[in-house]
């Protein structure tokens, strides 16, 4: 996971999850507002090992990163592999 930090390997209702962050800002020549942008990530793995269901969660407020992991983790918790029907 080449340029994430704060890797993570958790157990899930769903499964293996792997959570991450990364940052990242616009360049230079944008036009846009050089405010550093944090990315979280989770990759949860399908159980049939063929499919990958990816969260990411973007902000723009990087000193709250440890509430926007816990977002983040609790939207991965409610992640489901089974049909609602």
């Amino acid at each position: 996971m080449e340029g994430h930090a704060g890797v993570e390997f958790v157990e899930l209702p769903a499964g293996p999850a792997t959570f991450s962050e990364s940052t990242s800002a616009p360049g230079s020549g944008s036009g846009l507002p050089q405010r550093s942008l944090l990315q979280l990530h989770a990759h949860l793995p399908h159980p049939d090992c063929r499919r990958l269901a990816v969260l990411t969660l973007t902000t723009t407020a990087p000193a709250r990163r440890e509430e926007y992991r816990a977002i983040l983790r609790a939207i991965a918790g409610s992640v489901s592999f089974e049909s609602p029907g």
